[in-house]
């Protein structure tokens, strides 16, 4: 994302008093392992969707999203 579209975003995460993000959700980096931070898991998923949906809403306001996702591993 450019910055003003990340200011557009946080100013509307700051209404529904989600904390700033700093740069686009789209890529996340994870120190996996048992003694680092773990592995990817529902809640570190939820929390990018959460943050994705923030920005999609933000950005393209005039389209819907369908999302498929795959539970099977």
């Amino acid at each position: 994302m450019e910055k003003d579209e990340l200011q557009k975003v946080n100013e509307f995460r700051a209404s529904k008093g989600h904390e700033p993000l700093i740069d686009t959700p789209g890529v996340r980096y994870l120190d996996y392992g048992s003694d680092k931070e773990g592995w990817w898991n529902w809640e570190k998923f939820e929390v990018q969707v959460i943050d994705f949906l923030d920005c999609f809403e933000v950005l393209y306001p005039n389209h819907q999203l369908q999302m498929e996702i795959d539970w099977s591993s």
